[in-house]
């Protein structure tokens, strides 16, 4: 008669595996080196494109917020916030930078900003703020107001100097611009 025991395998039983010292000698031994060169062939070029798309990606988050930092400044000068508080050119410049996401000192440096009103629109320039001629002229009640900020931004890739809108010879230089125009509410 047969038994109906089973002997239960015991691990010295087992066939093992390649030993850690047999797994790291057989890479040792590879000279294919295909795995090394595919990775150099896609790496380069994966991580300039994730470069690239973290530096563009930048450059529309800076001026997204320079778009609402603006918007939020013409509003306060739409209502007469700004003449109420008696806001200089400092203090407005201080207010749109407390809005975007560059350090404020960069931002206080480097920022124009041009406010102009006019009791008509055709009174108001829509030139570009200049470095040496800023404007800061919020206006009172029932007059027409533009705001203009321009931003120049330094590209983290020499790669940019292709794209580059400045008009200067200062290389990876891009100049993001925002304007809003309106009419002030009758606060006075």
């Amino acid at each position: 008669m047969r038994s109906l025991f089973i002997p239960v395998r015991q691990w010295h039983d087992r066939k093992h595996g390649p030993t850690p010292p047999a797994v790291a000698s057989r890479f040792s031994r590879d000279e294919d080196g295909a795995t090394a060169v595919e990775f150099a062939l896609v790496a380069a070029p994966f991580f300039g494109m994730l470069f690239v798309i973290i530096s563009i990606a930048h450059f529309f988050w800076t001026g997204a917020s320079l778009e609402d930092a603006v918007q939020e400044a013409g509003r306060q000068i739409r209502v007469g916030r700004v003449e109420a508080a008696g806001m200089g050119q400092g203090e407005f410049k201080d207010f749109i930078c407390t809005y975007l996401t560059i350090p404020k000192a960069n931002c206080l440096e480097s920022i124009l900003i041009d406010v102009e009103s006019s009791p008509s629109l055709a009174g108001l320039s829509t030139n570009a703020p200049e470095e040496d001629n800023e404007q800061y002229n919020p206006g009172d009640g029932a007059d027409y107001v533009i705001v203009k900020a321009t931003l120049p931004i330094t590209a983290f890739n020499s790669l940019f100097d292709l794209l580059a809108t400045s008009n200067d010879d200062k290389p990876n230089r891009f100049v993001l611009t925002s304007v809003t125009a309106f009419r002030n509410e009758p606060f006075n």
